[in-house]
């Protein structure tokens, strides 16, 4: 194999290499942003259950 062959070829390899750790990298932040989608939608849907108890608790209470 030449020199310039084994140039290119470790040249696409470190391309390779990047271009996949862009890719996971990229993935991991989307993942991270539904999570947190996710989250906040959670966490309001529990805000408003427990705003809703309380409405229920202040009802009895009359």
């Amino acid at each position: 194999m030449s020199f310039h062959k084994m140039l290119s070829r470790s040249f696409w390899y470190s391309m390779g290499q990047k271009s996949m750790s862009c890719i996971e990298d990229t993935a991991r932040k989307l993942l991270s942003y539904i999570d947190k989608k996710q989250f906040s939608k959670r966490r309001t849907s529990l805000k408003s259950r427990a705003s809703s108890i309380k409405k229920v608790k202040q009802s009895q209470r009359h």
